[in-house]
């Protein structure tokens, strides 16, 4: 099972958006500037996790910016191949349950769960992250 999960780590892909920065700044990912720039304009960034690596991919500054953005760089990535794909949050359950809806009108989904982020992903995060995780089975077949 552990070589499995590992095998999947490349193949996973994650893009959420922070309903605030305040939490990245207290765990010392953002500095106290980008913090207070970030809180200003009350952007709601786009990040993407692969291979356990962050990157900030846009800075909506609405929550409903950020999730139709999400959307649309799932789109990019996926196509119309099917997917297994998960919606996450951090204590949203409500837009996570409209984002799943979404998901499942807009995509070919194999199987689609609702889940809560990890606590420690929580914890760096902070409430009312929302995002969308998927995998995709052609991807099995090419790199595998």
């Amino acid at each position: 099972m552990v070589a499995r999960a590992r095998e999947m780590i490349p193949r996973v892909n994650l893009v959420v958006t922070l309903d605030t920065l305040e939490y990245l700044y207290r765990g010392g990912r953002i500095g106290r500037a980008a913090r207070l720039m970030g809180s200003a304009l009350q952007f709601k960034p786009v990040l993407s996790i692969e291979n356990g690596v962050v990157d900030a991919l846009e800075r909506p500054r609405t929550q409903a910016k950020a999730v139709r953005r999400i959307l649309e760089i799932r789109v990019t990535r996926v196509g119309e191949r099917p997917v297994h794909a998960a919606v996450v949050h951090a204590d949203a359950p409500d837009k996570a349950e409209r984002l799943r809806q979404e998901v499942a009108s807009l995509f070919n989904c194999r199987e689609l769960y609702v889940t809560d982020l990890t606590p420690v992903m929580g914890t760096h995060a902070g409430p009312g992250v929302l995002g969308v995780a998927w995998w995709s089975e052609e991807e099995l077949v090419k790199i595998g």
